[in-house]
């Protein structure tokens, strides 16, 4: 049975079976909302819905309220500051999403009554007697159910909440991390952190800035399932066959070239297969630029797989891939022909590489998720 408490003549309910997790604090009330993890030490940090804290706990709403104005204020100035900035940087081309959402973010920030419907609330871990965790696919739905603006959503229990989701289209899978950075105020960040989220949304939204980096051959990643335009990888193709060493990466040129434009963000997705080609390593990773042409690593995610790790002729359909013939087009137009049990071992080995690129991707896609702006239609992106 649904425990039931008092809070200031109110009756709340909780159900044990909610998304919510439960905090109950040493005076007995409740706190509905989702613990944050790392805090600090001795602090335990949880994202609460306004609404609900000033119906359930209106004296301790006032206090977080006092408490975070400062803070709110000061990170507000900061980041018009630095989307002004970003604007600049960009330049003005026609079409940039990125660009259009500035303007409209300037604006909402300048709205001095504009609260985001959440908060993060800190309290010392003596004021707190026990925590009742949720797991992550269940977590995930009291994010989904803030988006979609539901009421009840810290109290309603997981099978009704699931309805709910389903019938408003949000999906029940675990691959997209339900992001809810804009329905909170703006954080304190550093400036690093602030170029690493850069770089994630202009990835996220410049599909120019993704590249596949193979042996000497930096390629553009653009959409799968299209042939890869080869055109510039051929010079370093070219000394890797020959043994020698290109001048320069062509990722450092690329660096430079985005950095010219006023970008911030690359995604490299870099391909490693074993001299007896026994398995592969799939390594992906975004770059953020923090000064000039100095380029660091924000997120990275490597996955390894062993070619006996997928069924025997799994490549057999890999020799039809668009982006495969490319690549043996490219290395014949040169007059280097494929010996053909050299291309039957390429294409068996490129189904471990299909299976490491998924997971690797996989795995990286919740790191970007978290940096992300929300650029276009953030909803939507939590769907």
């Amino acid at each position: 049975m649904a425990p039931v408490v008092l809070l200031l003549g109110v009756f709340l309910v909780v159900p044990q079976d909610s998304a919510a997790d439960t905090i109950t604090l040493r005076d007995g009330k409740i706190l509905l909302g989702q613990v944050v993890e790392p805090a600090p030490r001795g602090k335990l940090v949880v994202i609460v819905r306004r609404a609900w804290a000033e119906k359930a706990m209106p004296a301790r709403y006032k206090t977080w309220q006092t408490v975070e104005a400062p803070a709110v204020k000061r990170s507000r100035s900061e980041r018009m500051a630095r989307l002004e900035a970003w604007k600049r940087e960009r330049g003005n081309e026609p079409n940039d999403t990125i660009l259009g959402w500035i303007d409209p973010e300037i604006a909402r920030l300048k709205a001095e009554a504009d609260t985001p419907p959440l908060m993060v609330v800190s309290l010392n871990r003596t004021e707190v007697k026990a925590i009742t965790r949720r797991p992550p696919q269940v977590a995930r739905m009291l994010r989904q159910a803030w988006r979609a603006g539901f009421i009840d959503a810290e109290t309603k229990p997981v099978a009704d909440l699931t309805s709910a989701l389903d019938g408003r289209g949000f999906v029940m899978t675990g691959v997209d991390s339900a992001p809810i950075d804009d329905l909170l105020p703006l954080p304190a960040e550093t400036e690093p952190h602030w170029k690493a989220r850069r770089a994630a949304t202009e990835v996220a939204q410049d599909r120019s800035l993704r590249f596949i980096r193979y042996q000497g051959l930096l390629l553009p990643e653009g959409t799968p399932g299209e042939p890869i335009n080869a055109t510039g990888a051929l010079g370093g193709l070219m000394k890797s066959l020959l043994g020698e060493e290109a001048a320069e990466d062509p990722l450092v040129a690329k660096g430079r070239e985005a950095a010219s434009k006023g970008r911030v963000g690359l995604l490299v997705t870099r391909l490693d297969t074993a001299e007896d080609l026994s398995g592969v390593k799939v390594e992906i990773t975004l770059y953020a630029r923090l000064n000039g042409d100095r380029w660091e690593r924000a997120a990275s995610r490597t996955v390894n797989v062993r070619g006996d790790d997928v069924q025997r002729n799994a490549g057999a359909n890999i020799a039809a891939d668009p982006q495969v013939q490319t690549v043996f087009k490219t290395i014949e137009g040169l007059g280097l022909a494929v010996p053909e049990d050299l291309k039957q071992k390429s294409l068996n080995i490129g189904a471990a590489t299909q299976k490491a690129l998924g997971m690797a991707r996989t795995a990286i896609q919740p790191d970007l998720d978290a940096l992300e702006l929300p650029v276009g239609n953030a909803a939507a992106r939590a769907r």
